[in-house]
């Protein structure tokens, strides 16, 4: 089976104002957002997917990506980051784990380089 990580957010906020996303890993992110829907007054949508593959490395990507944003967290997978700084860090994470030599778990423990924050550039 092959898993997704995926950007949801607020569909119907303004892109300027929108500054509340939910990064995570799903076989089937369409679904998880309809999940996610069932708790939330306003409606969401995916923004962003990334087919990673198998179960480990999906969970590798989603954990390096959340230690990435760990100064953004607002609560457990939602993250106070605009669209594309989030997507320039799972990006850059994604970029990293394909570079590595083989697919094995072993392989897939430490992020060999650090991740560019894009706040953080000035």
């Amino acid at each position: 089976m092959s898993y997704s990580v995926y950007i949801i957010g607020e569909a119907e906020t303004e892109p300027a104002l929108r500054l509340t996303y939910k990064i995570g890993v799903s076989s089937d992110p369409e679904m998880r957002c309809r999940t996610l829907q069932t708790g939330n007054p306003r409606k969401l949508c995916v923004f962003k997917l990334w087919e990673v593959g198998p179960d480990f490395q999906a969970k590798w990507i989603e954990a390096a990506v959340h230690e990435a944003l760990k100064e953004r967290l607002i609560r457990r997978e939602w993250f106070q980051v605009t669209l594309d700084e989030a997507t320039s860090v799972v990006s850059q994470v994604i970029e990293q784990a394909q570079t590595k030599e083989g697919l094995g778990v072993a392989n897939w423990r430490e992020p060999t380089r650090r991740i560019i924050l894009p706040w953080k550039i000035r």
